[in-house]
């Protein structure tokens, strides 16, 4: 199987996200002044463009958005995940991200409610994944 692409948990501007996922939590910028919460990571607010952002831990449930299910692979190495799904999580606090689905596809709906589990793939990167509330007690 081919490496799975993997994010740089170095990258300075992103770095907290990363290391809040080693800890199982997901951290995004909160514009310090208009209280805006922005992923991916920049240097300045996208909304009223003041520079810089205060890291904030988030609750990791959101509902589903959207989703997509992948039958036949984009790219090789993921090969062996399909067939998987990948949504659109719309966060509780607001901003939208997309992420790996855990549940079979055809258990998924869109405004479904999830929450975030964290799969450690290396000793530096562990990414956010996302199953159904209603799997918790399973």
């Amino acid at each position: 199987m081919n490496a799975i692409p993997l994010p740089n948990p170095h990258d300075p501007l992103t770095a907290p996200h990363w290391q809040a996922a080693r800890k199982e939590q997901i951290a995004m910028q909160r514009c310090p002044a208009c209280g805006y919460v922005r992923w991916p990571a920049a240097n300045s607010c996208p909304e009223c463009l003041t520079e810089g952002g205060e890291w904030t831990a988030l609750s990791g449930r959101g509902s589903i958005w959207s989703f997509a299910v992948y039958e036949k692979p984009l790219d090789p190495a993921f090969a062996e995940l399909c067939p998987y799904a990948v949504a659109l999580i719309r966060l509780d606090e607001g901003p939208i991200i997309y992420a790996r689905m855990l549940d079979p596809p055809d258990r998924l709906a869109c405004e479904a409610r999830v929450v975030a589990v964290h799969e450690h793939v290396t000793d530096a990167v562990s990414l956010a994944r996302f199953k159904l509330e209603s799997a918790n007690a399973d």
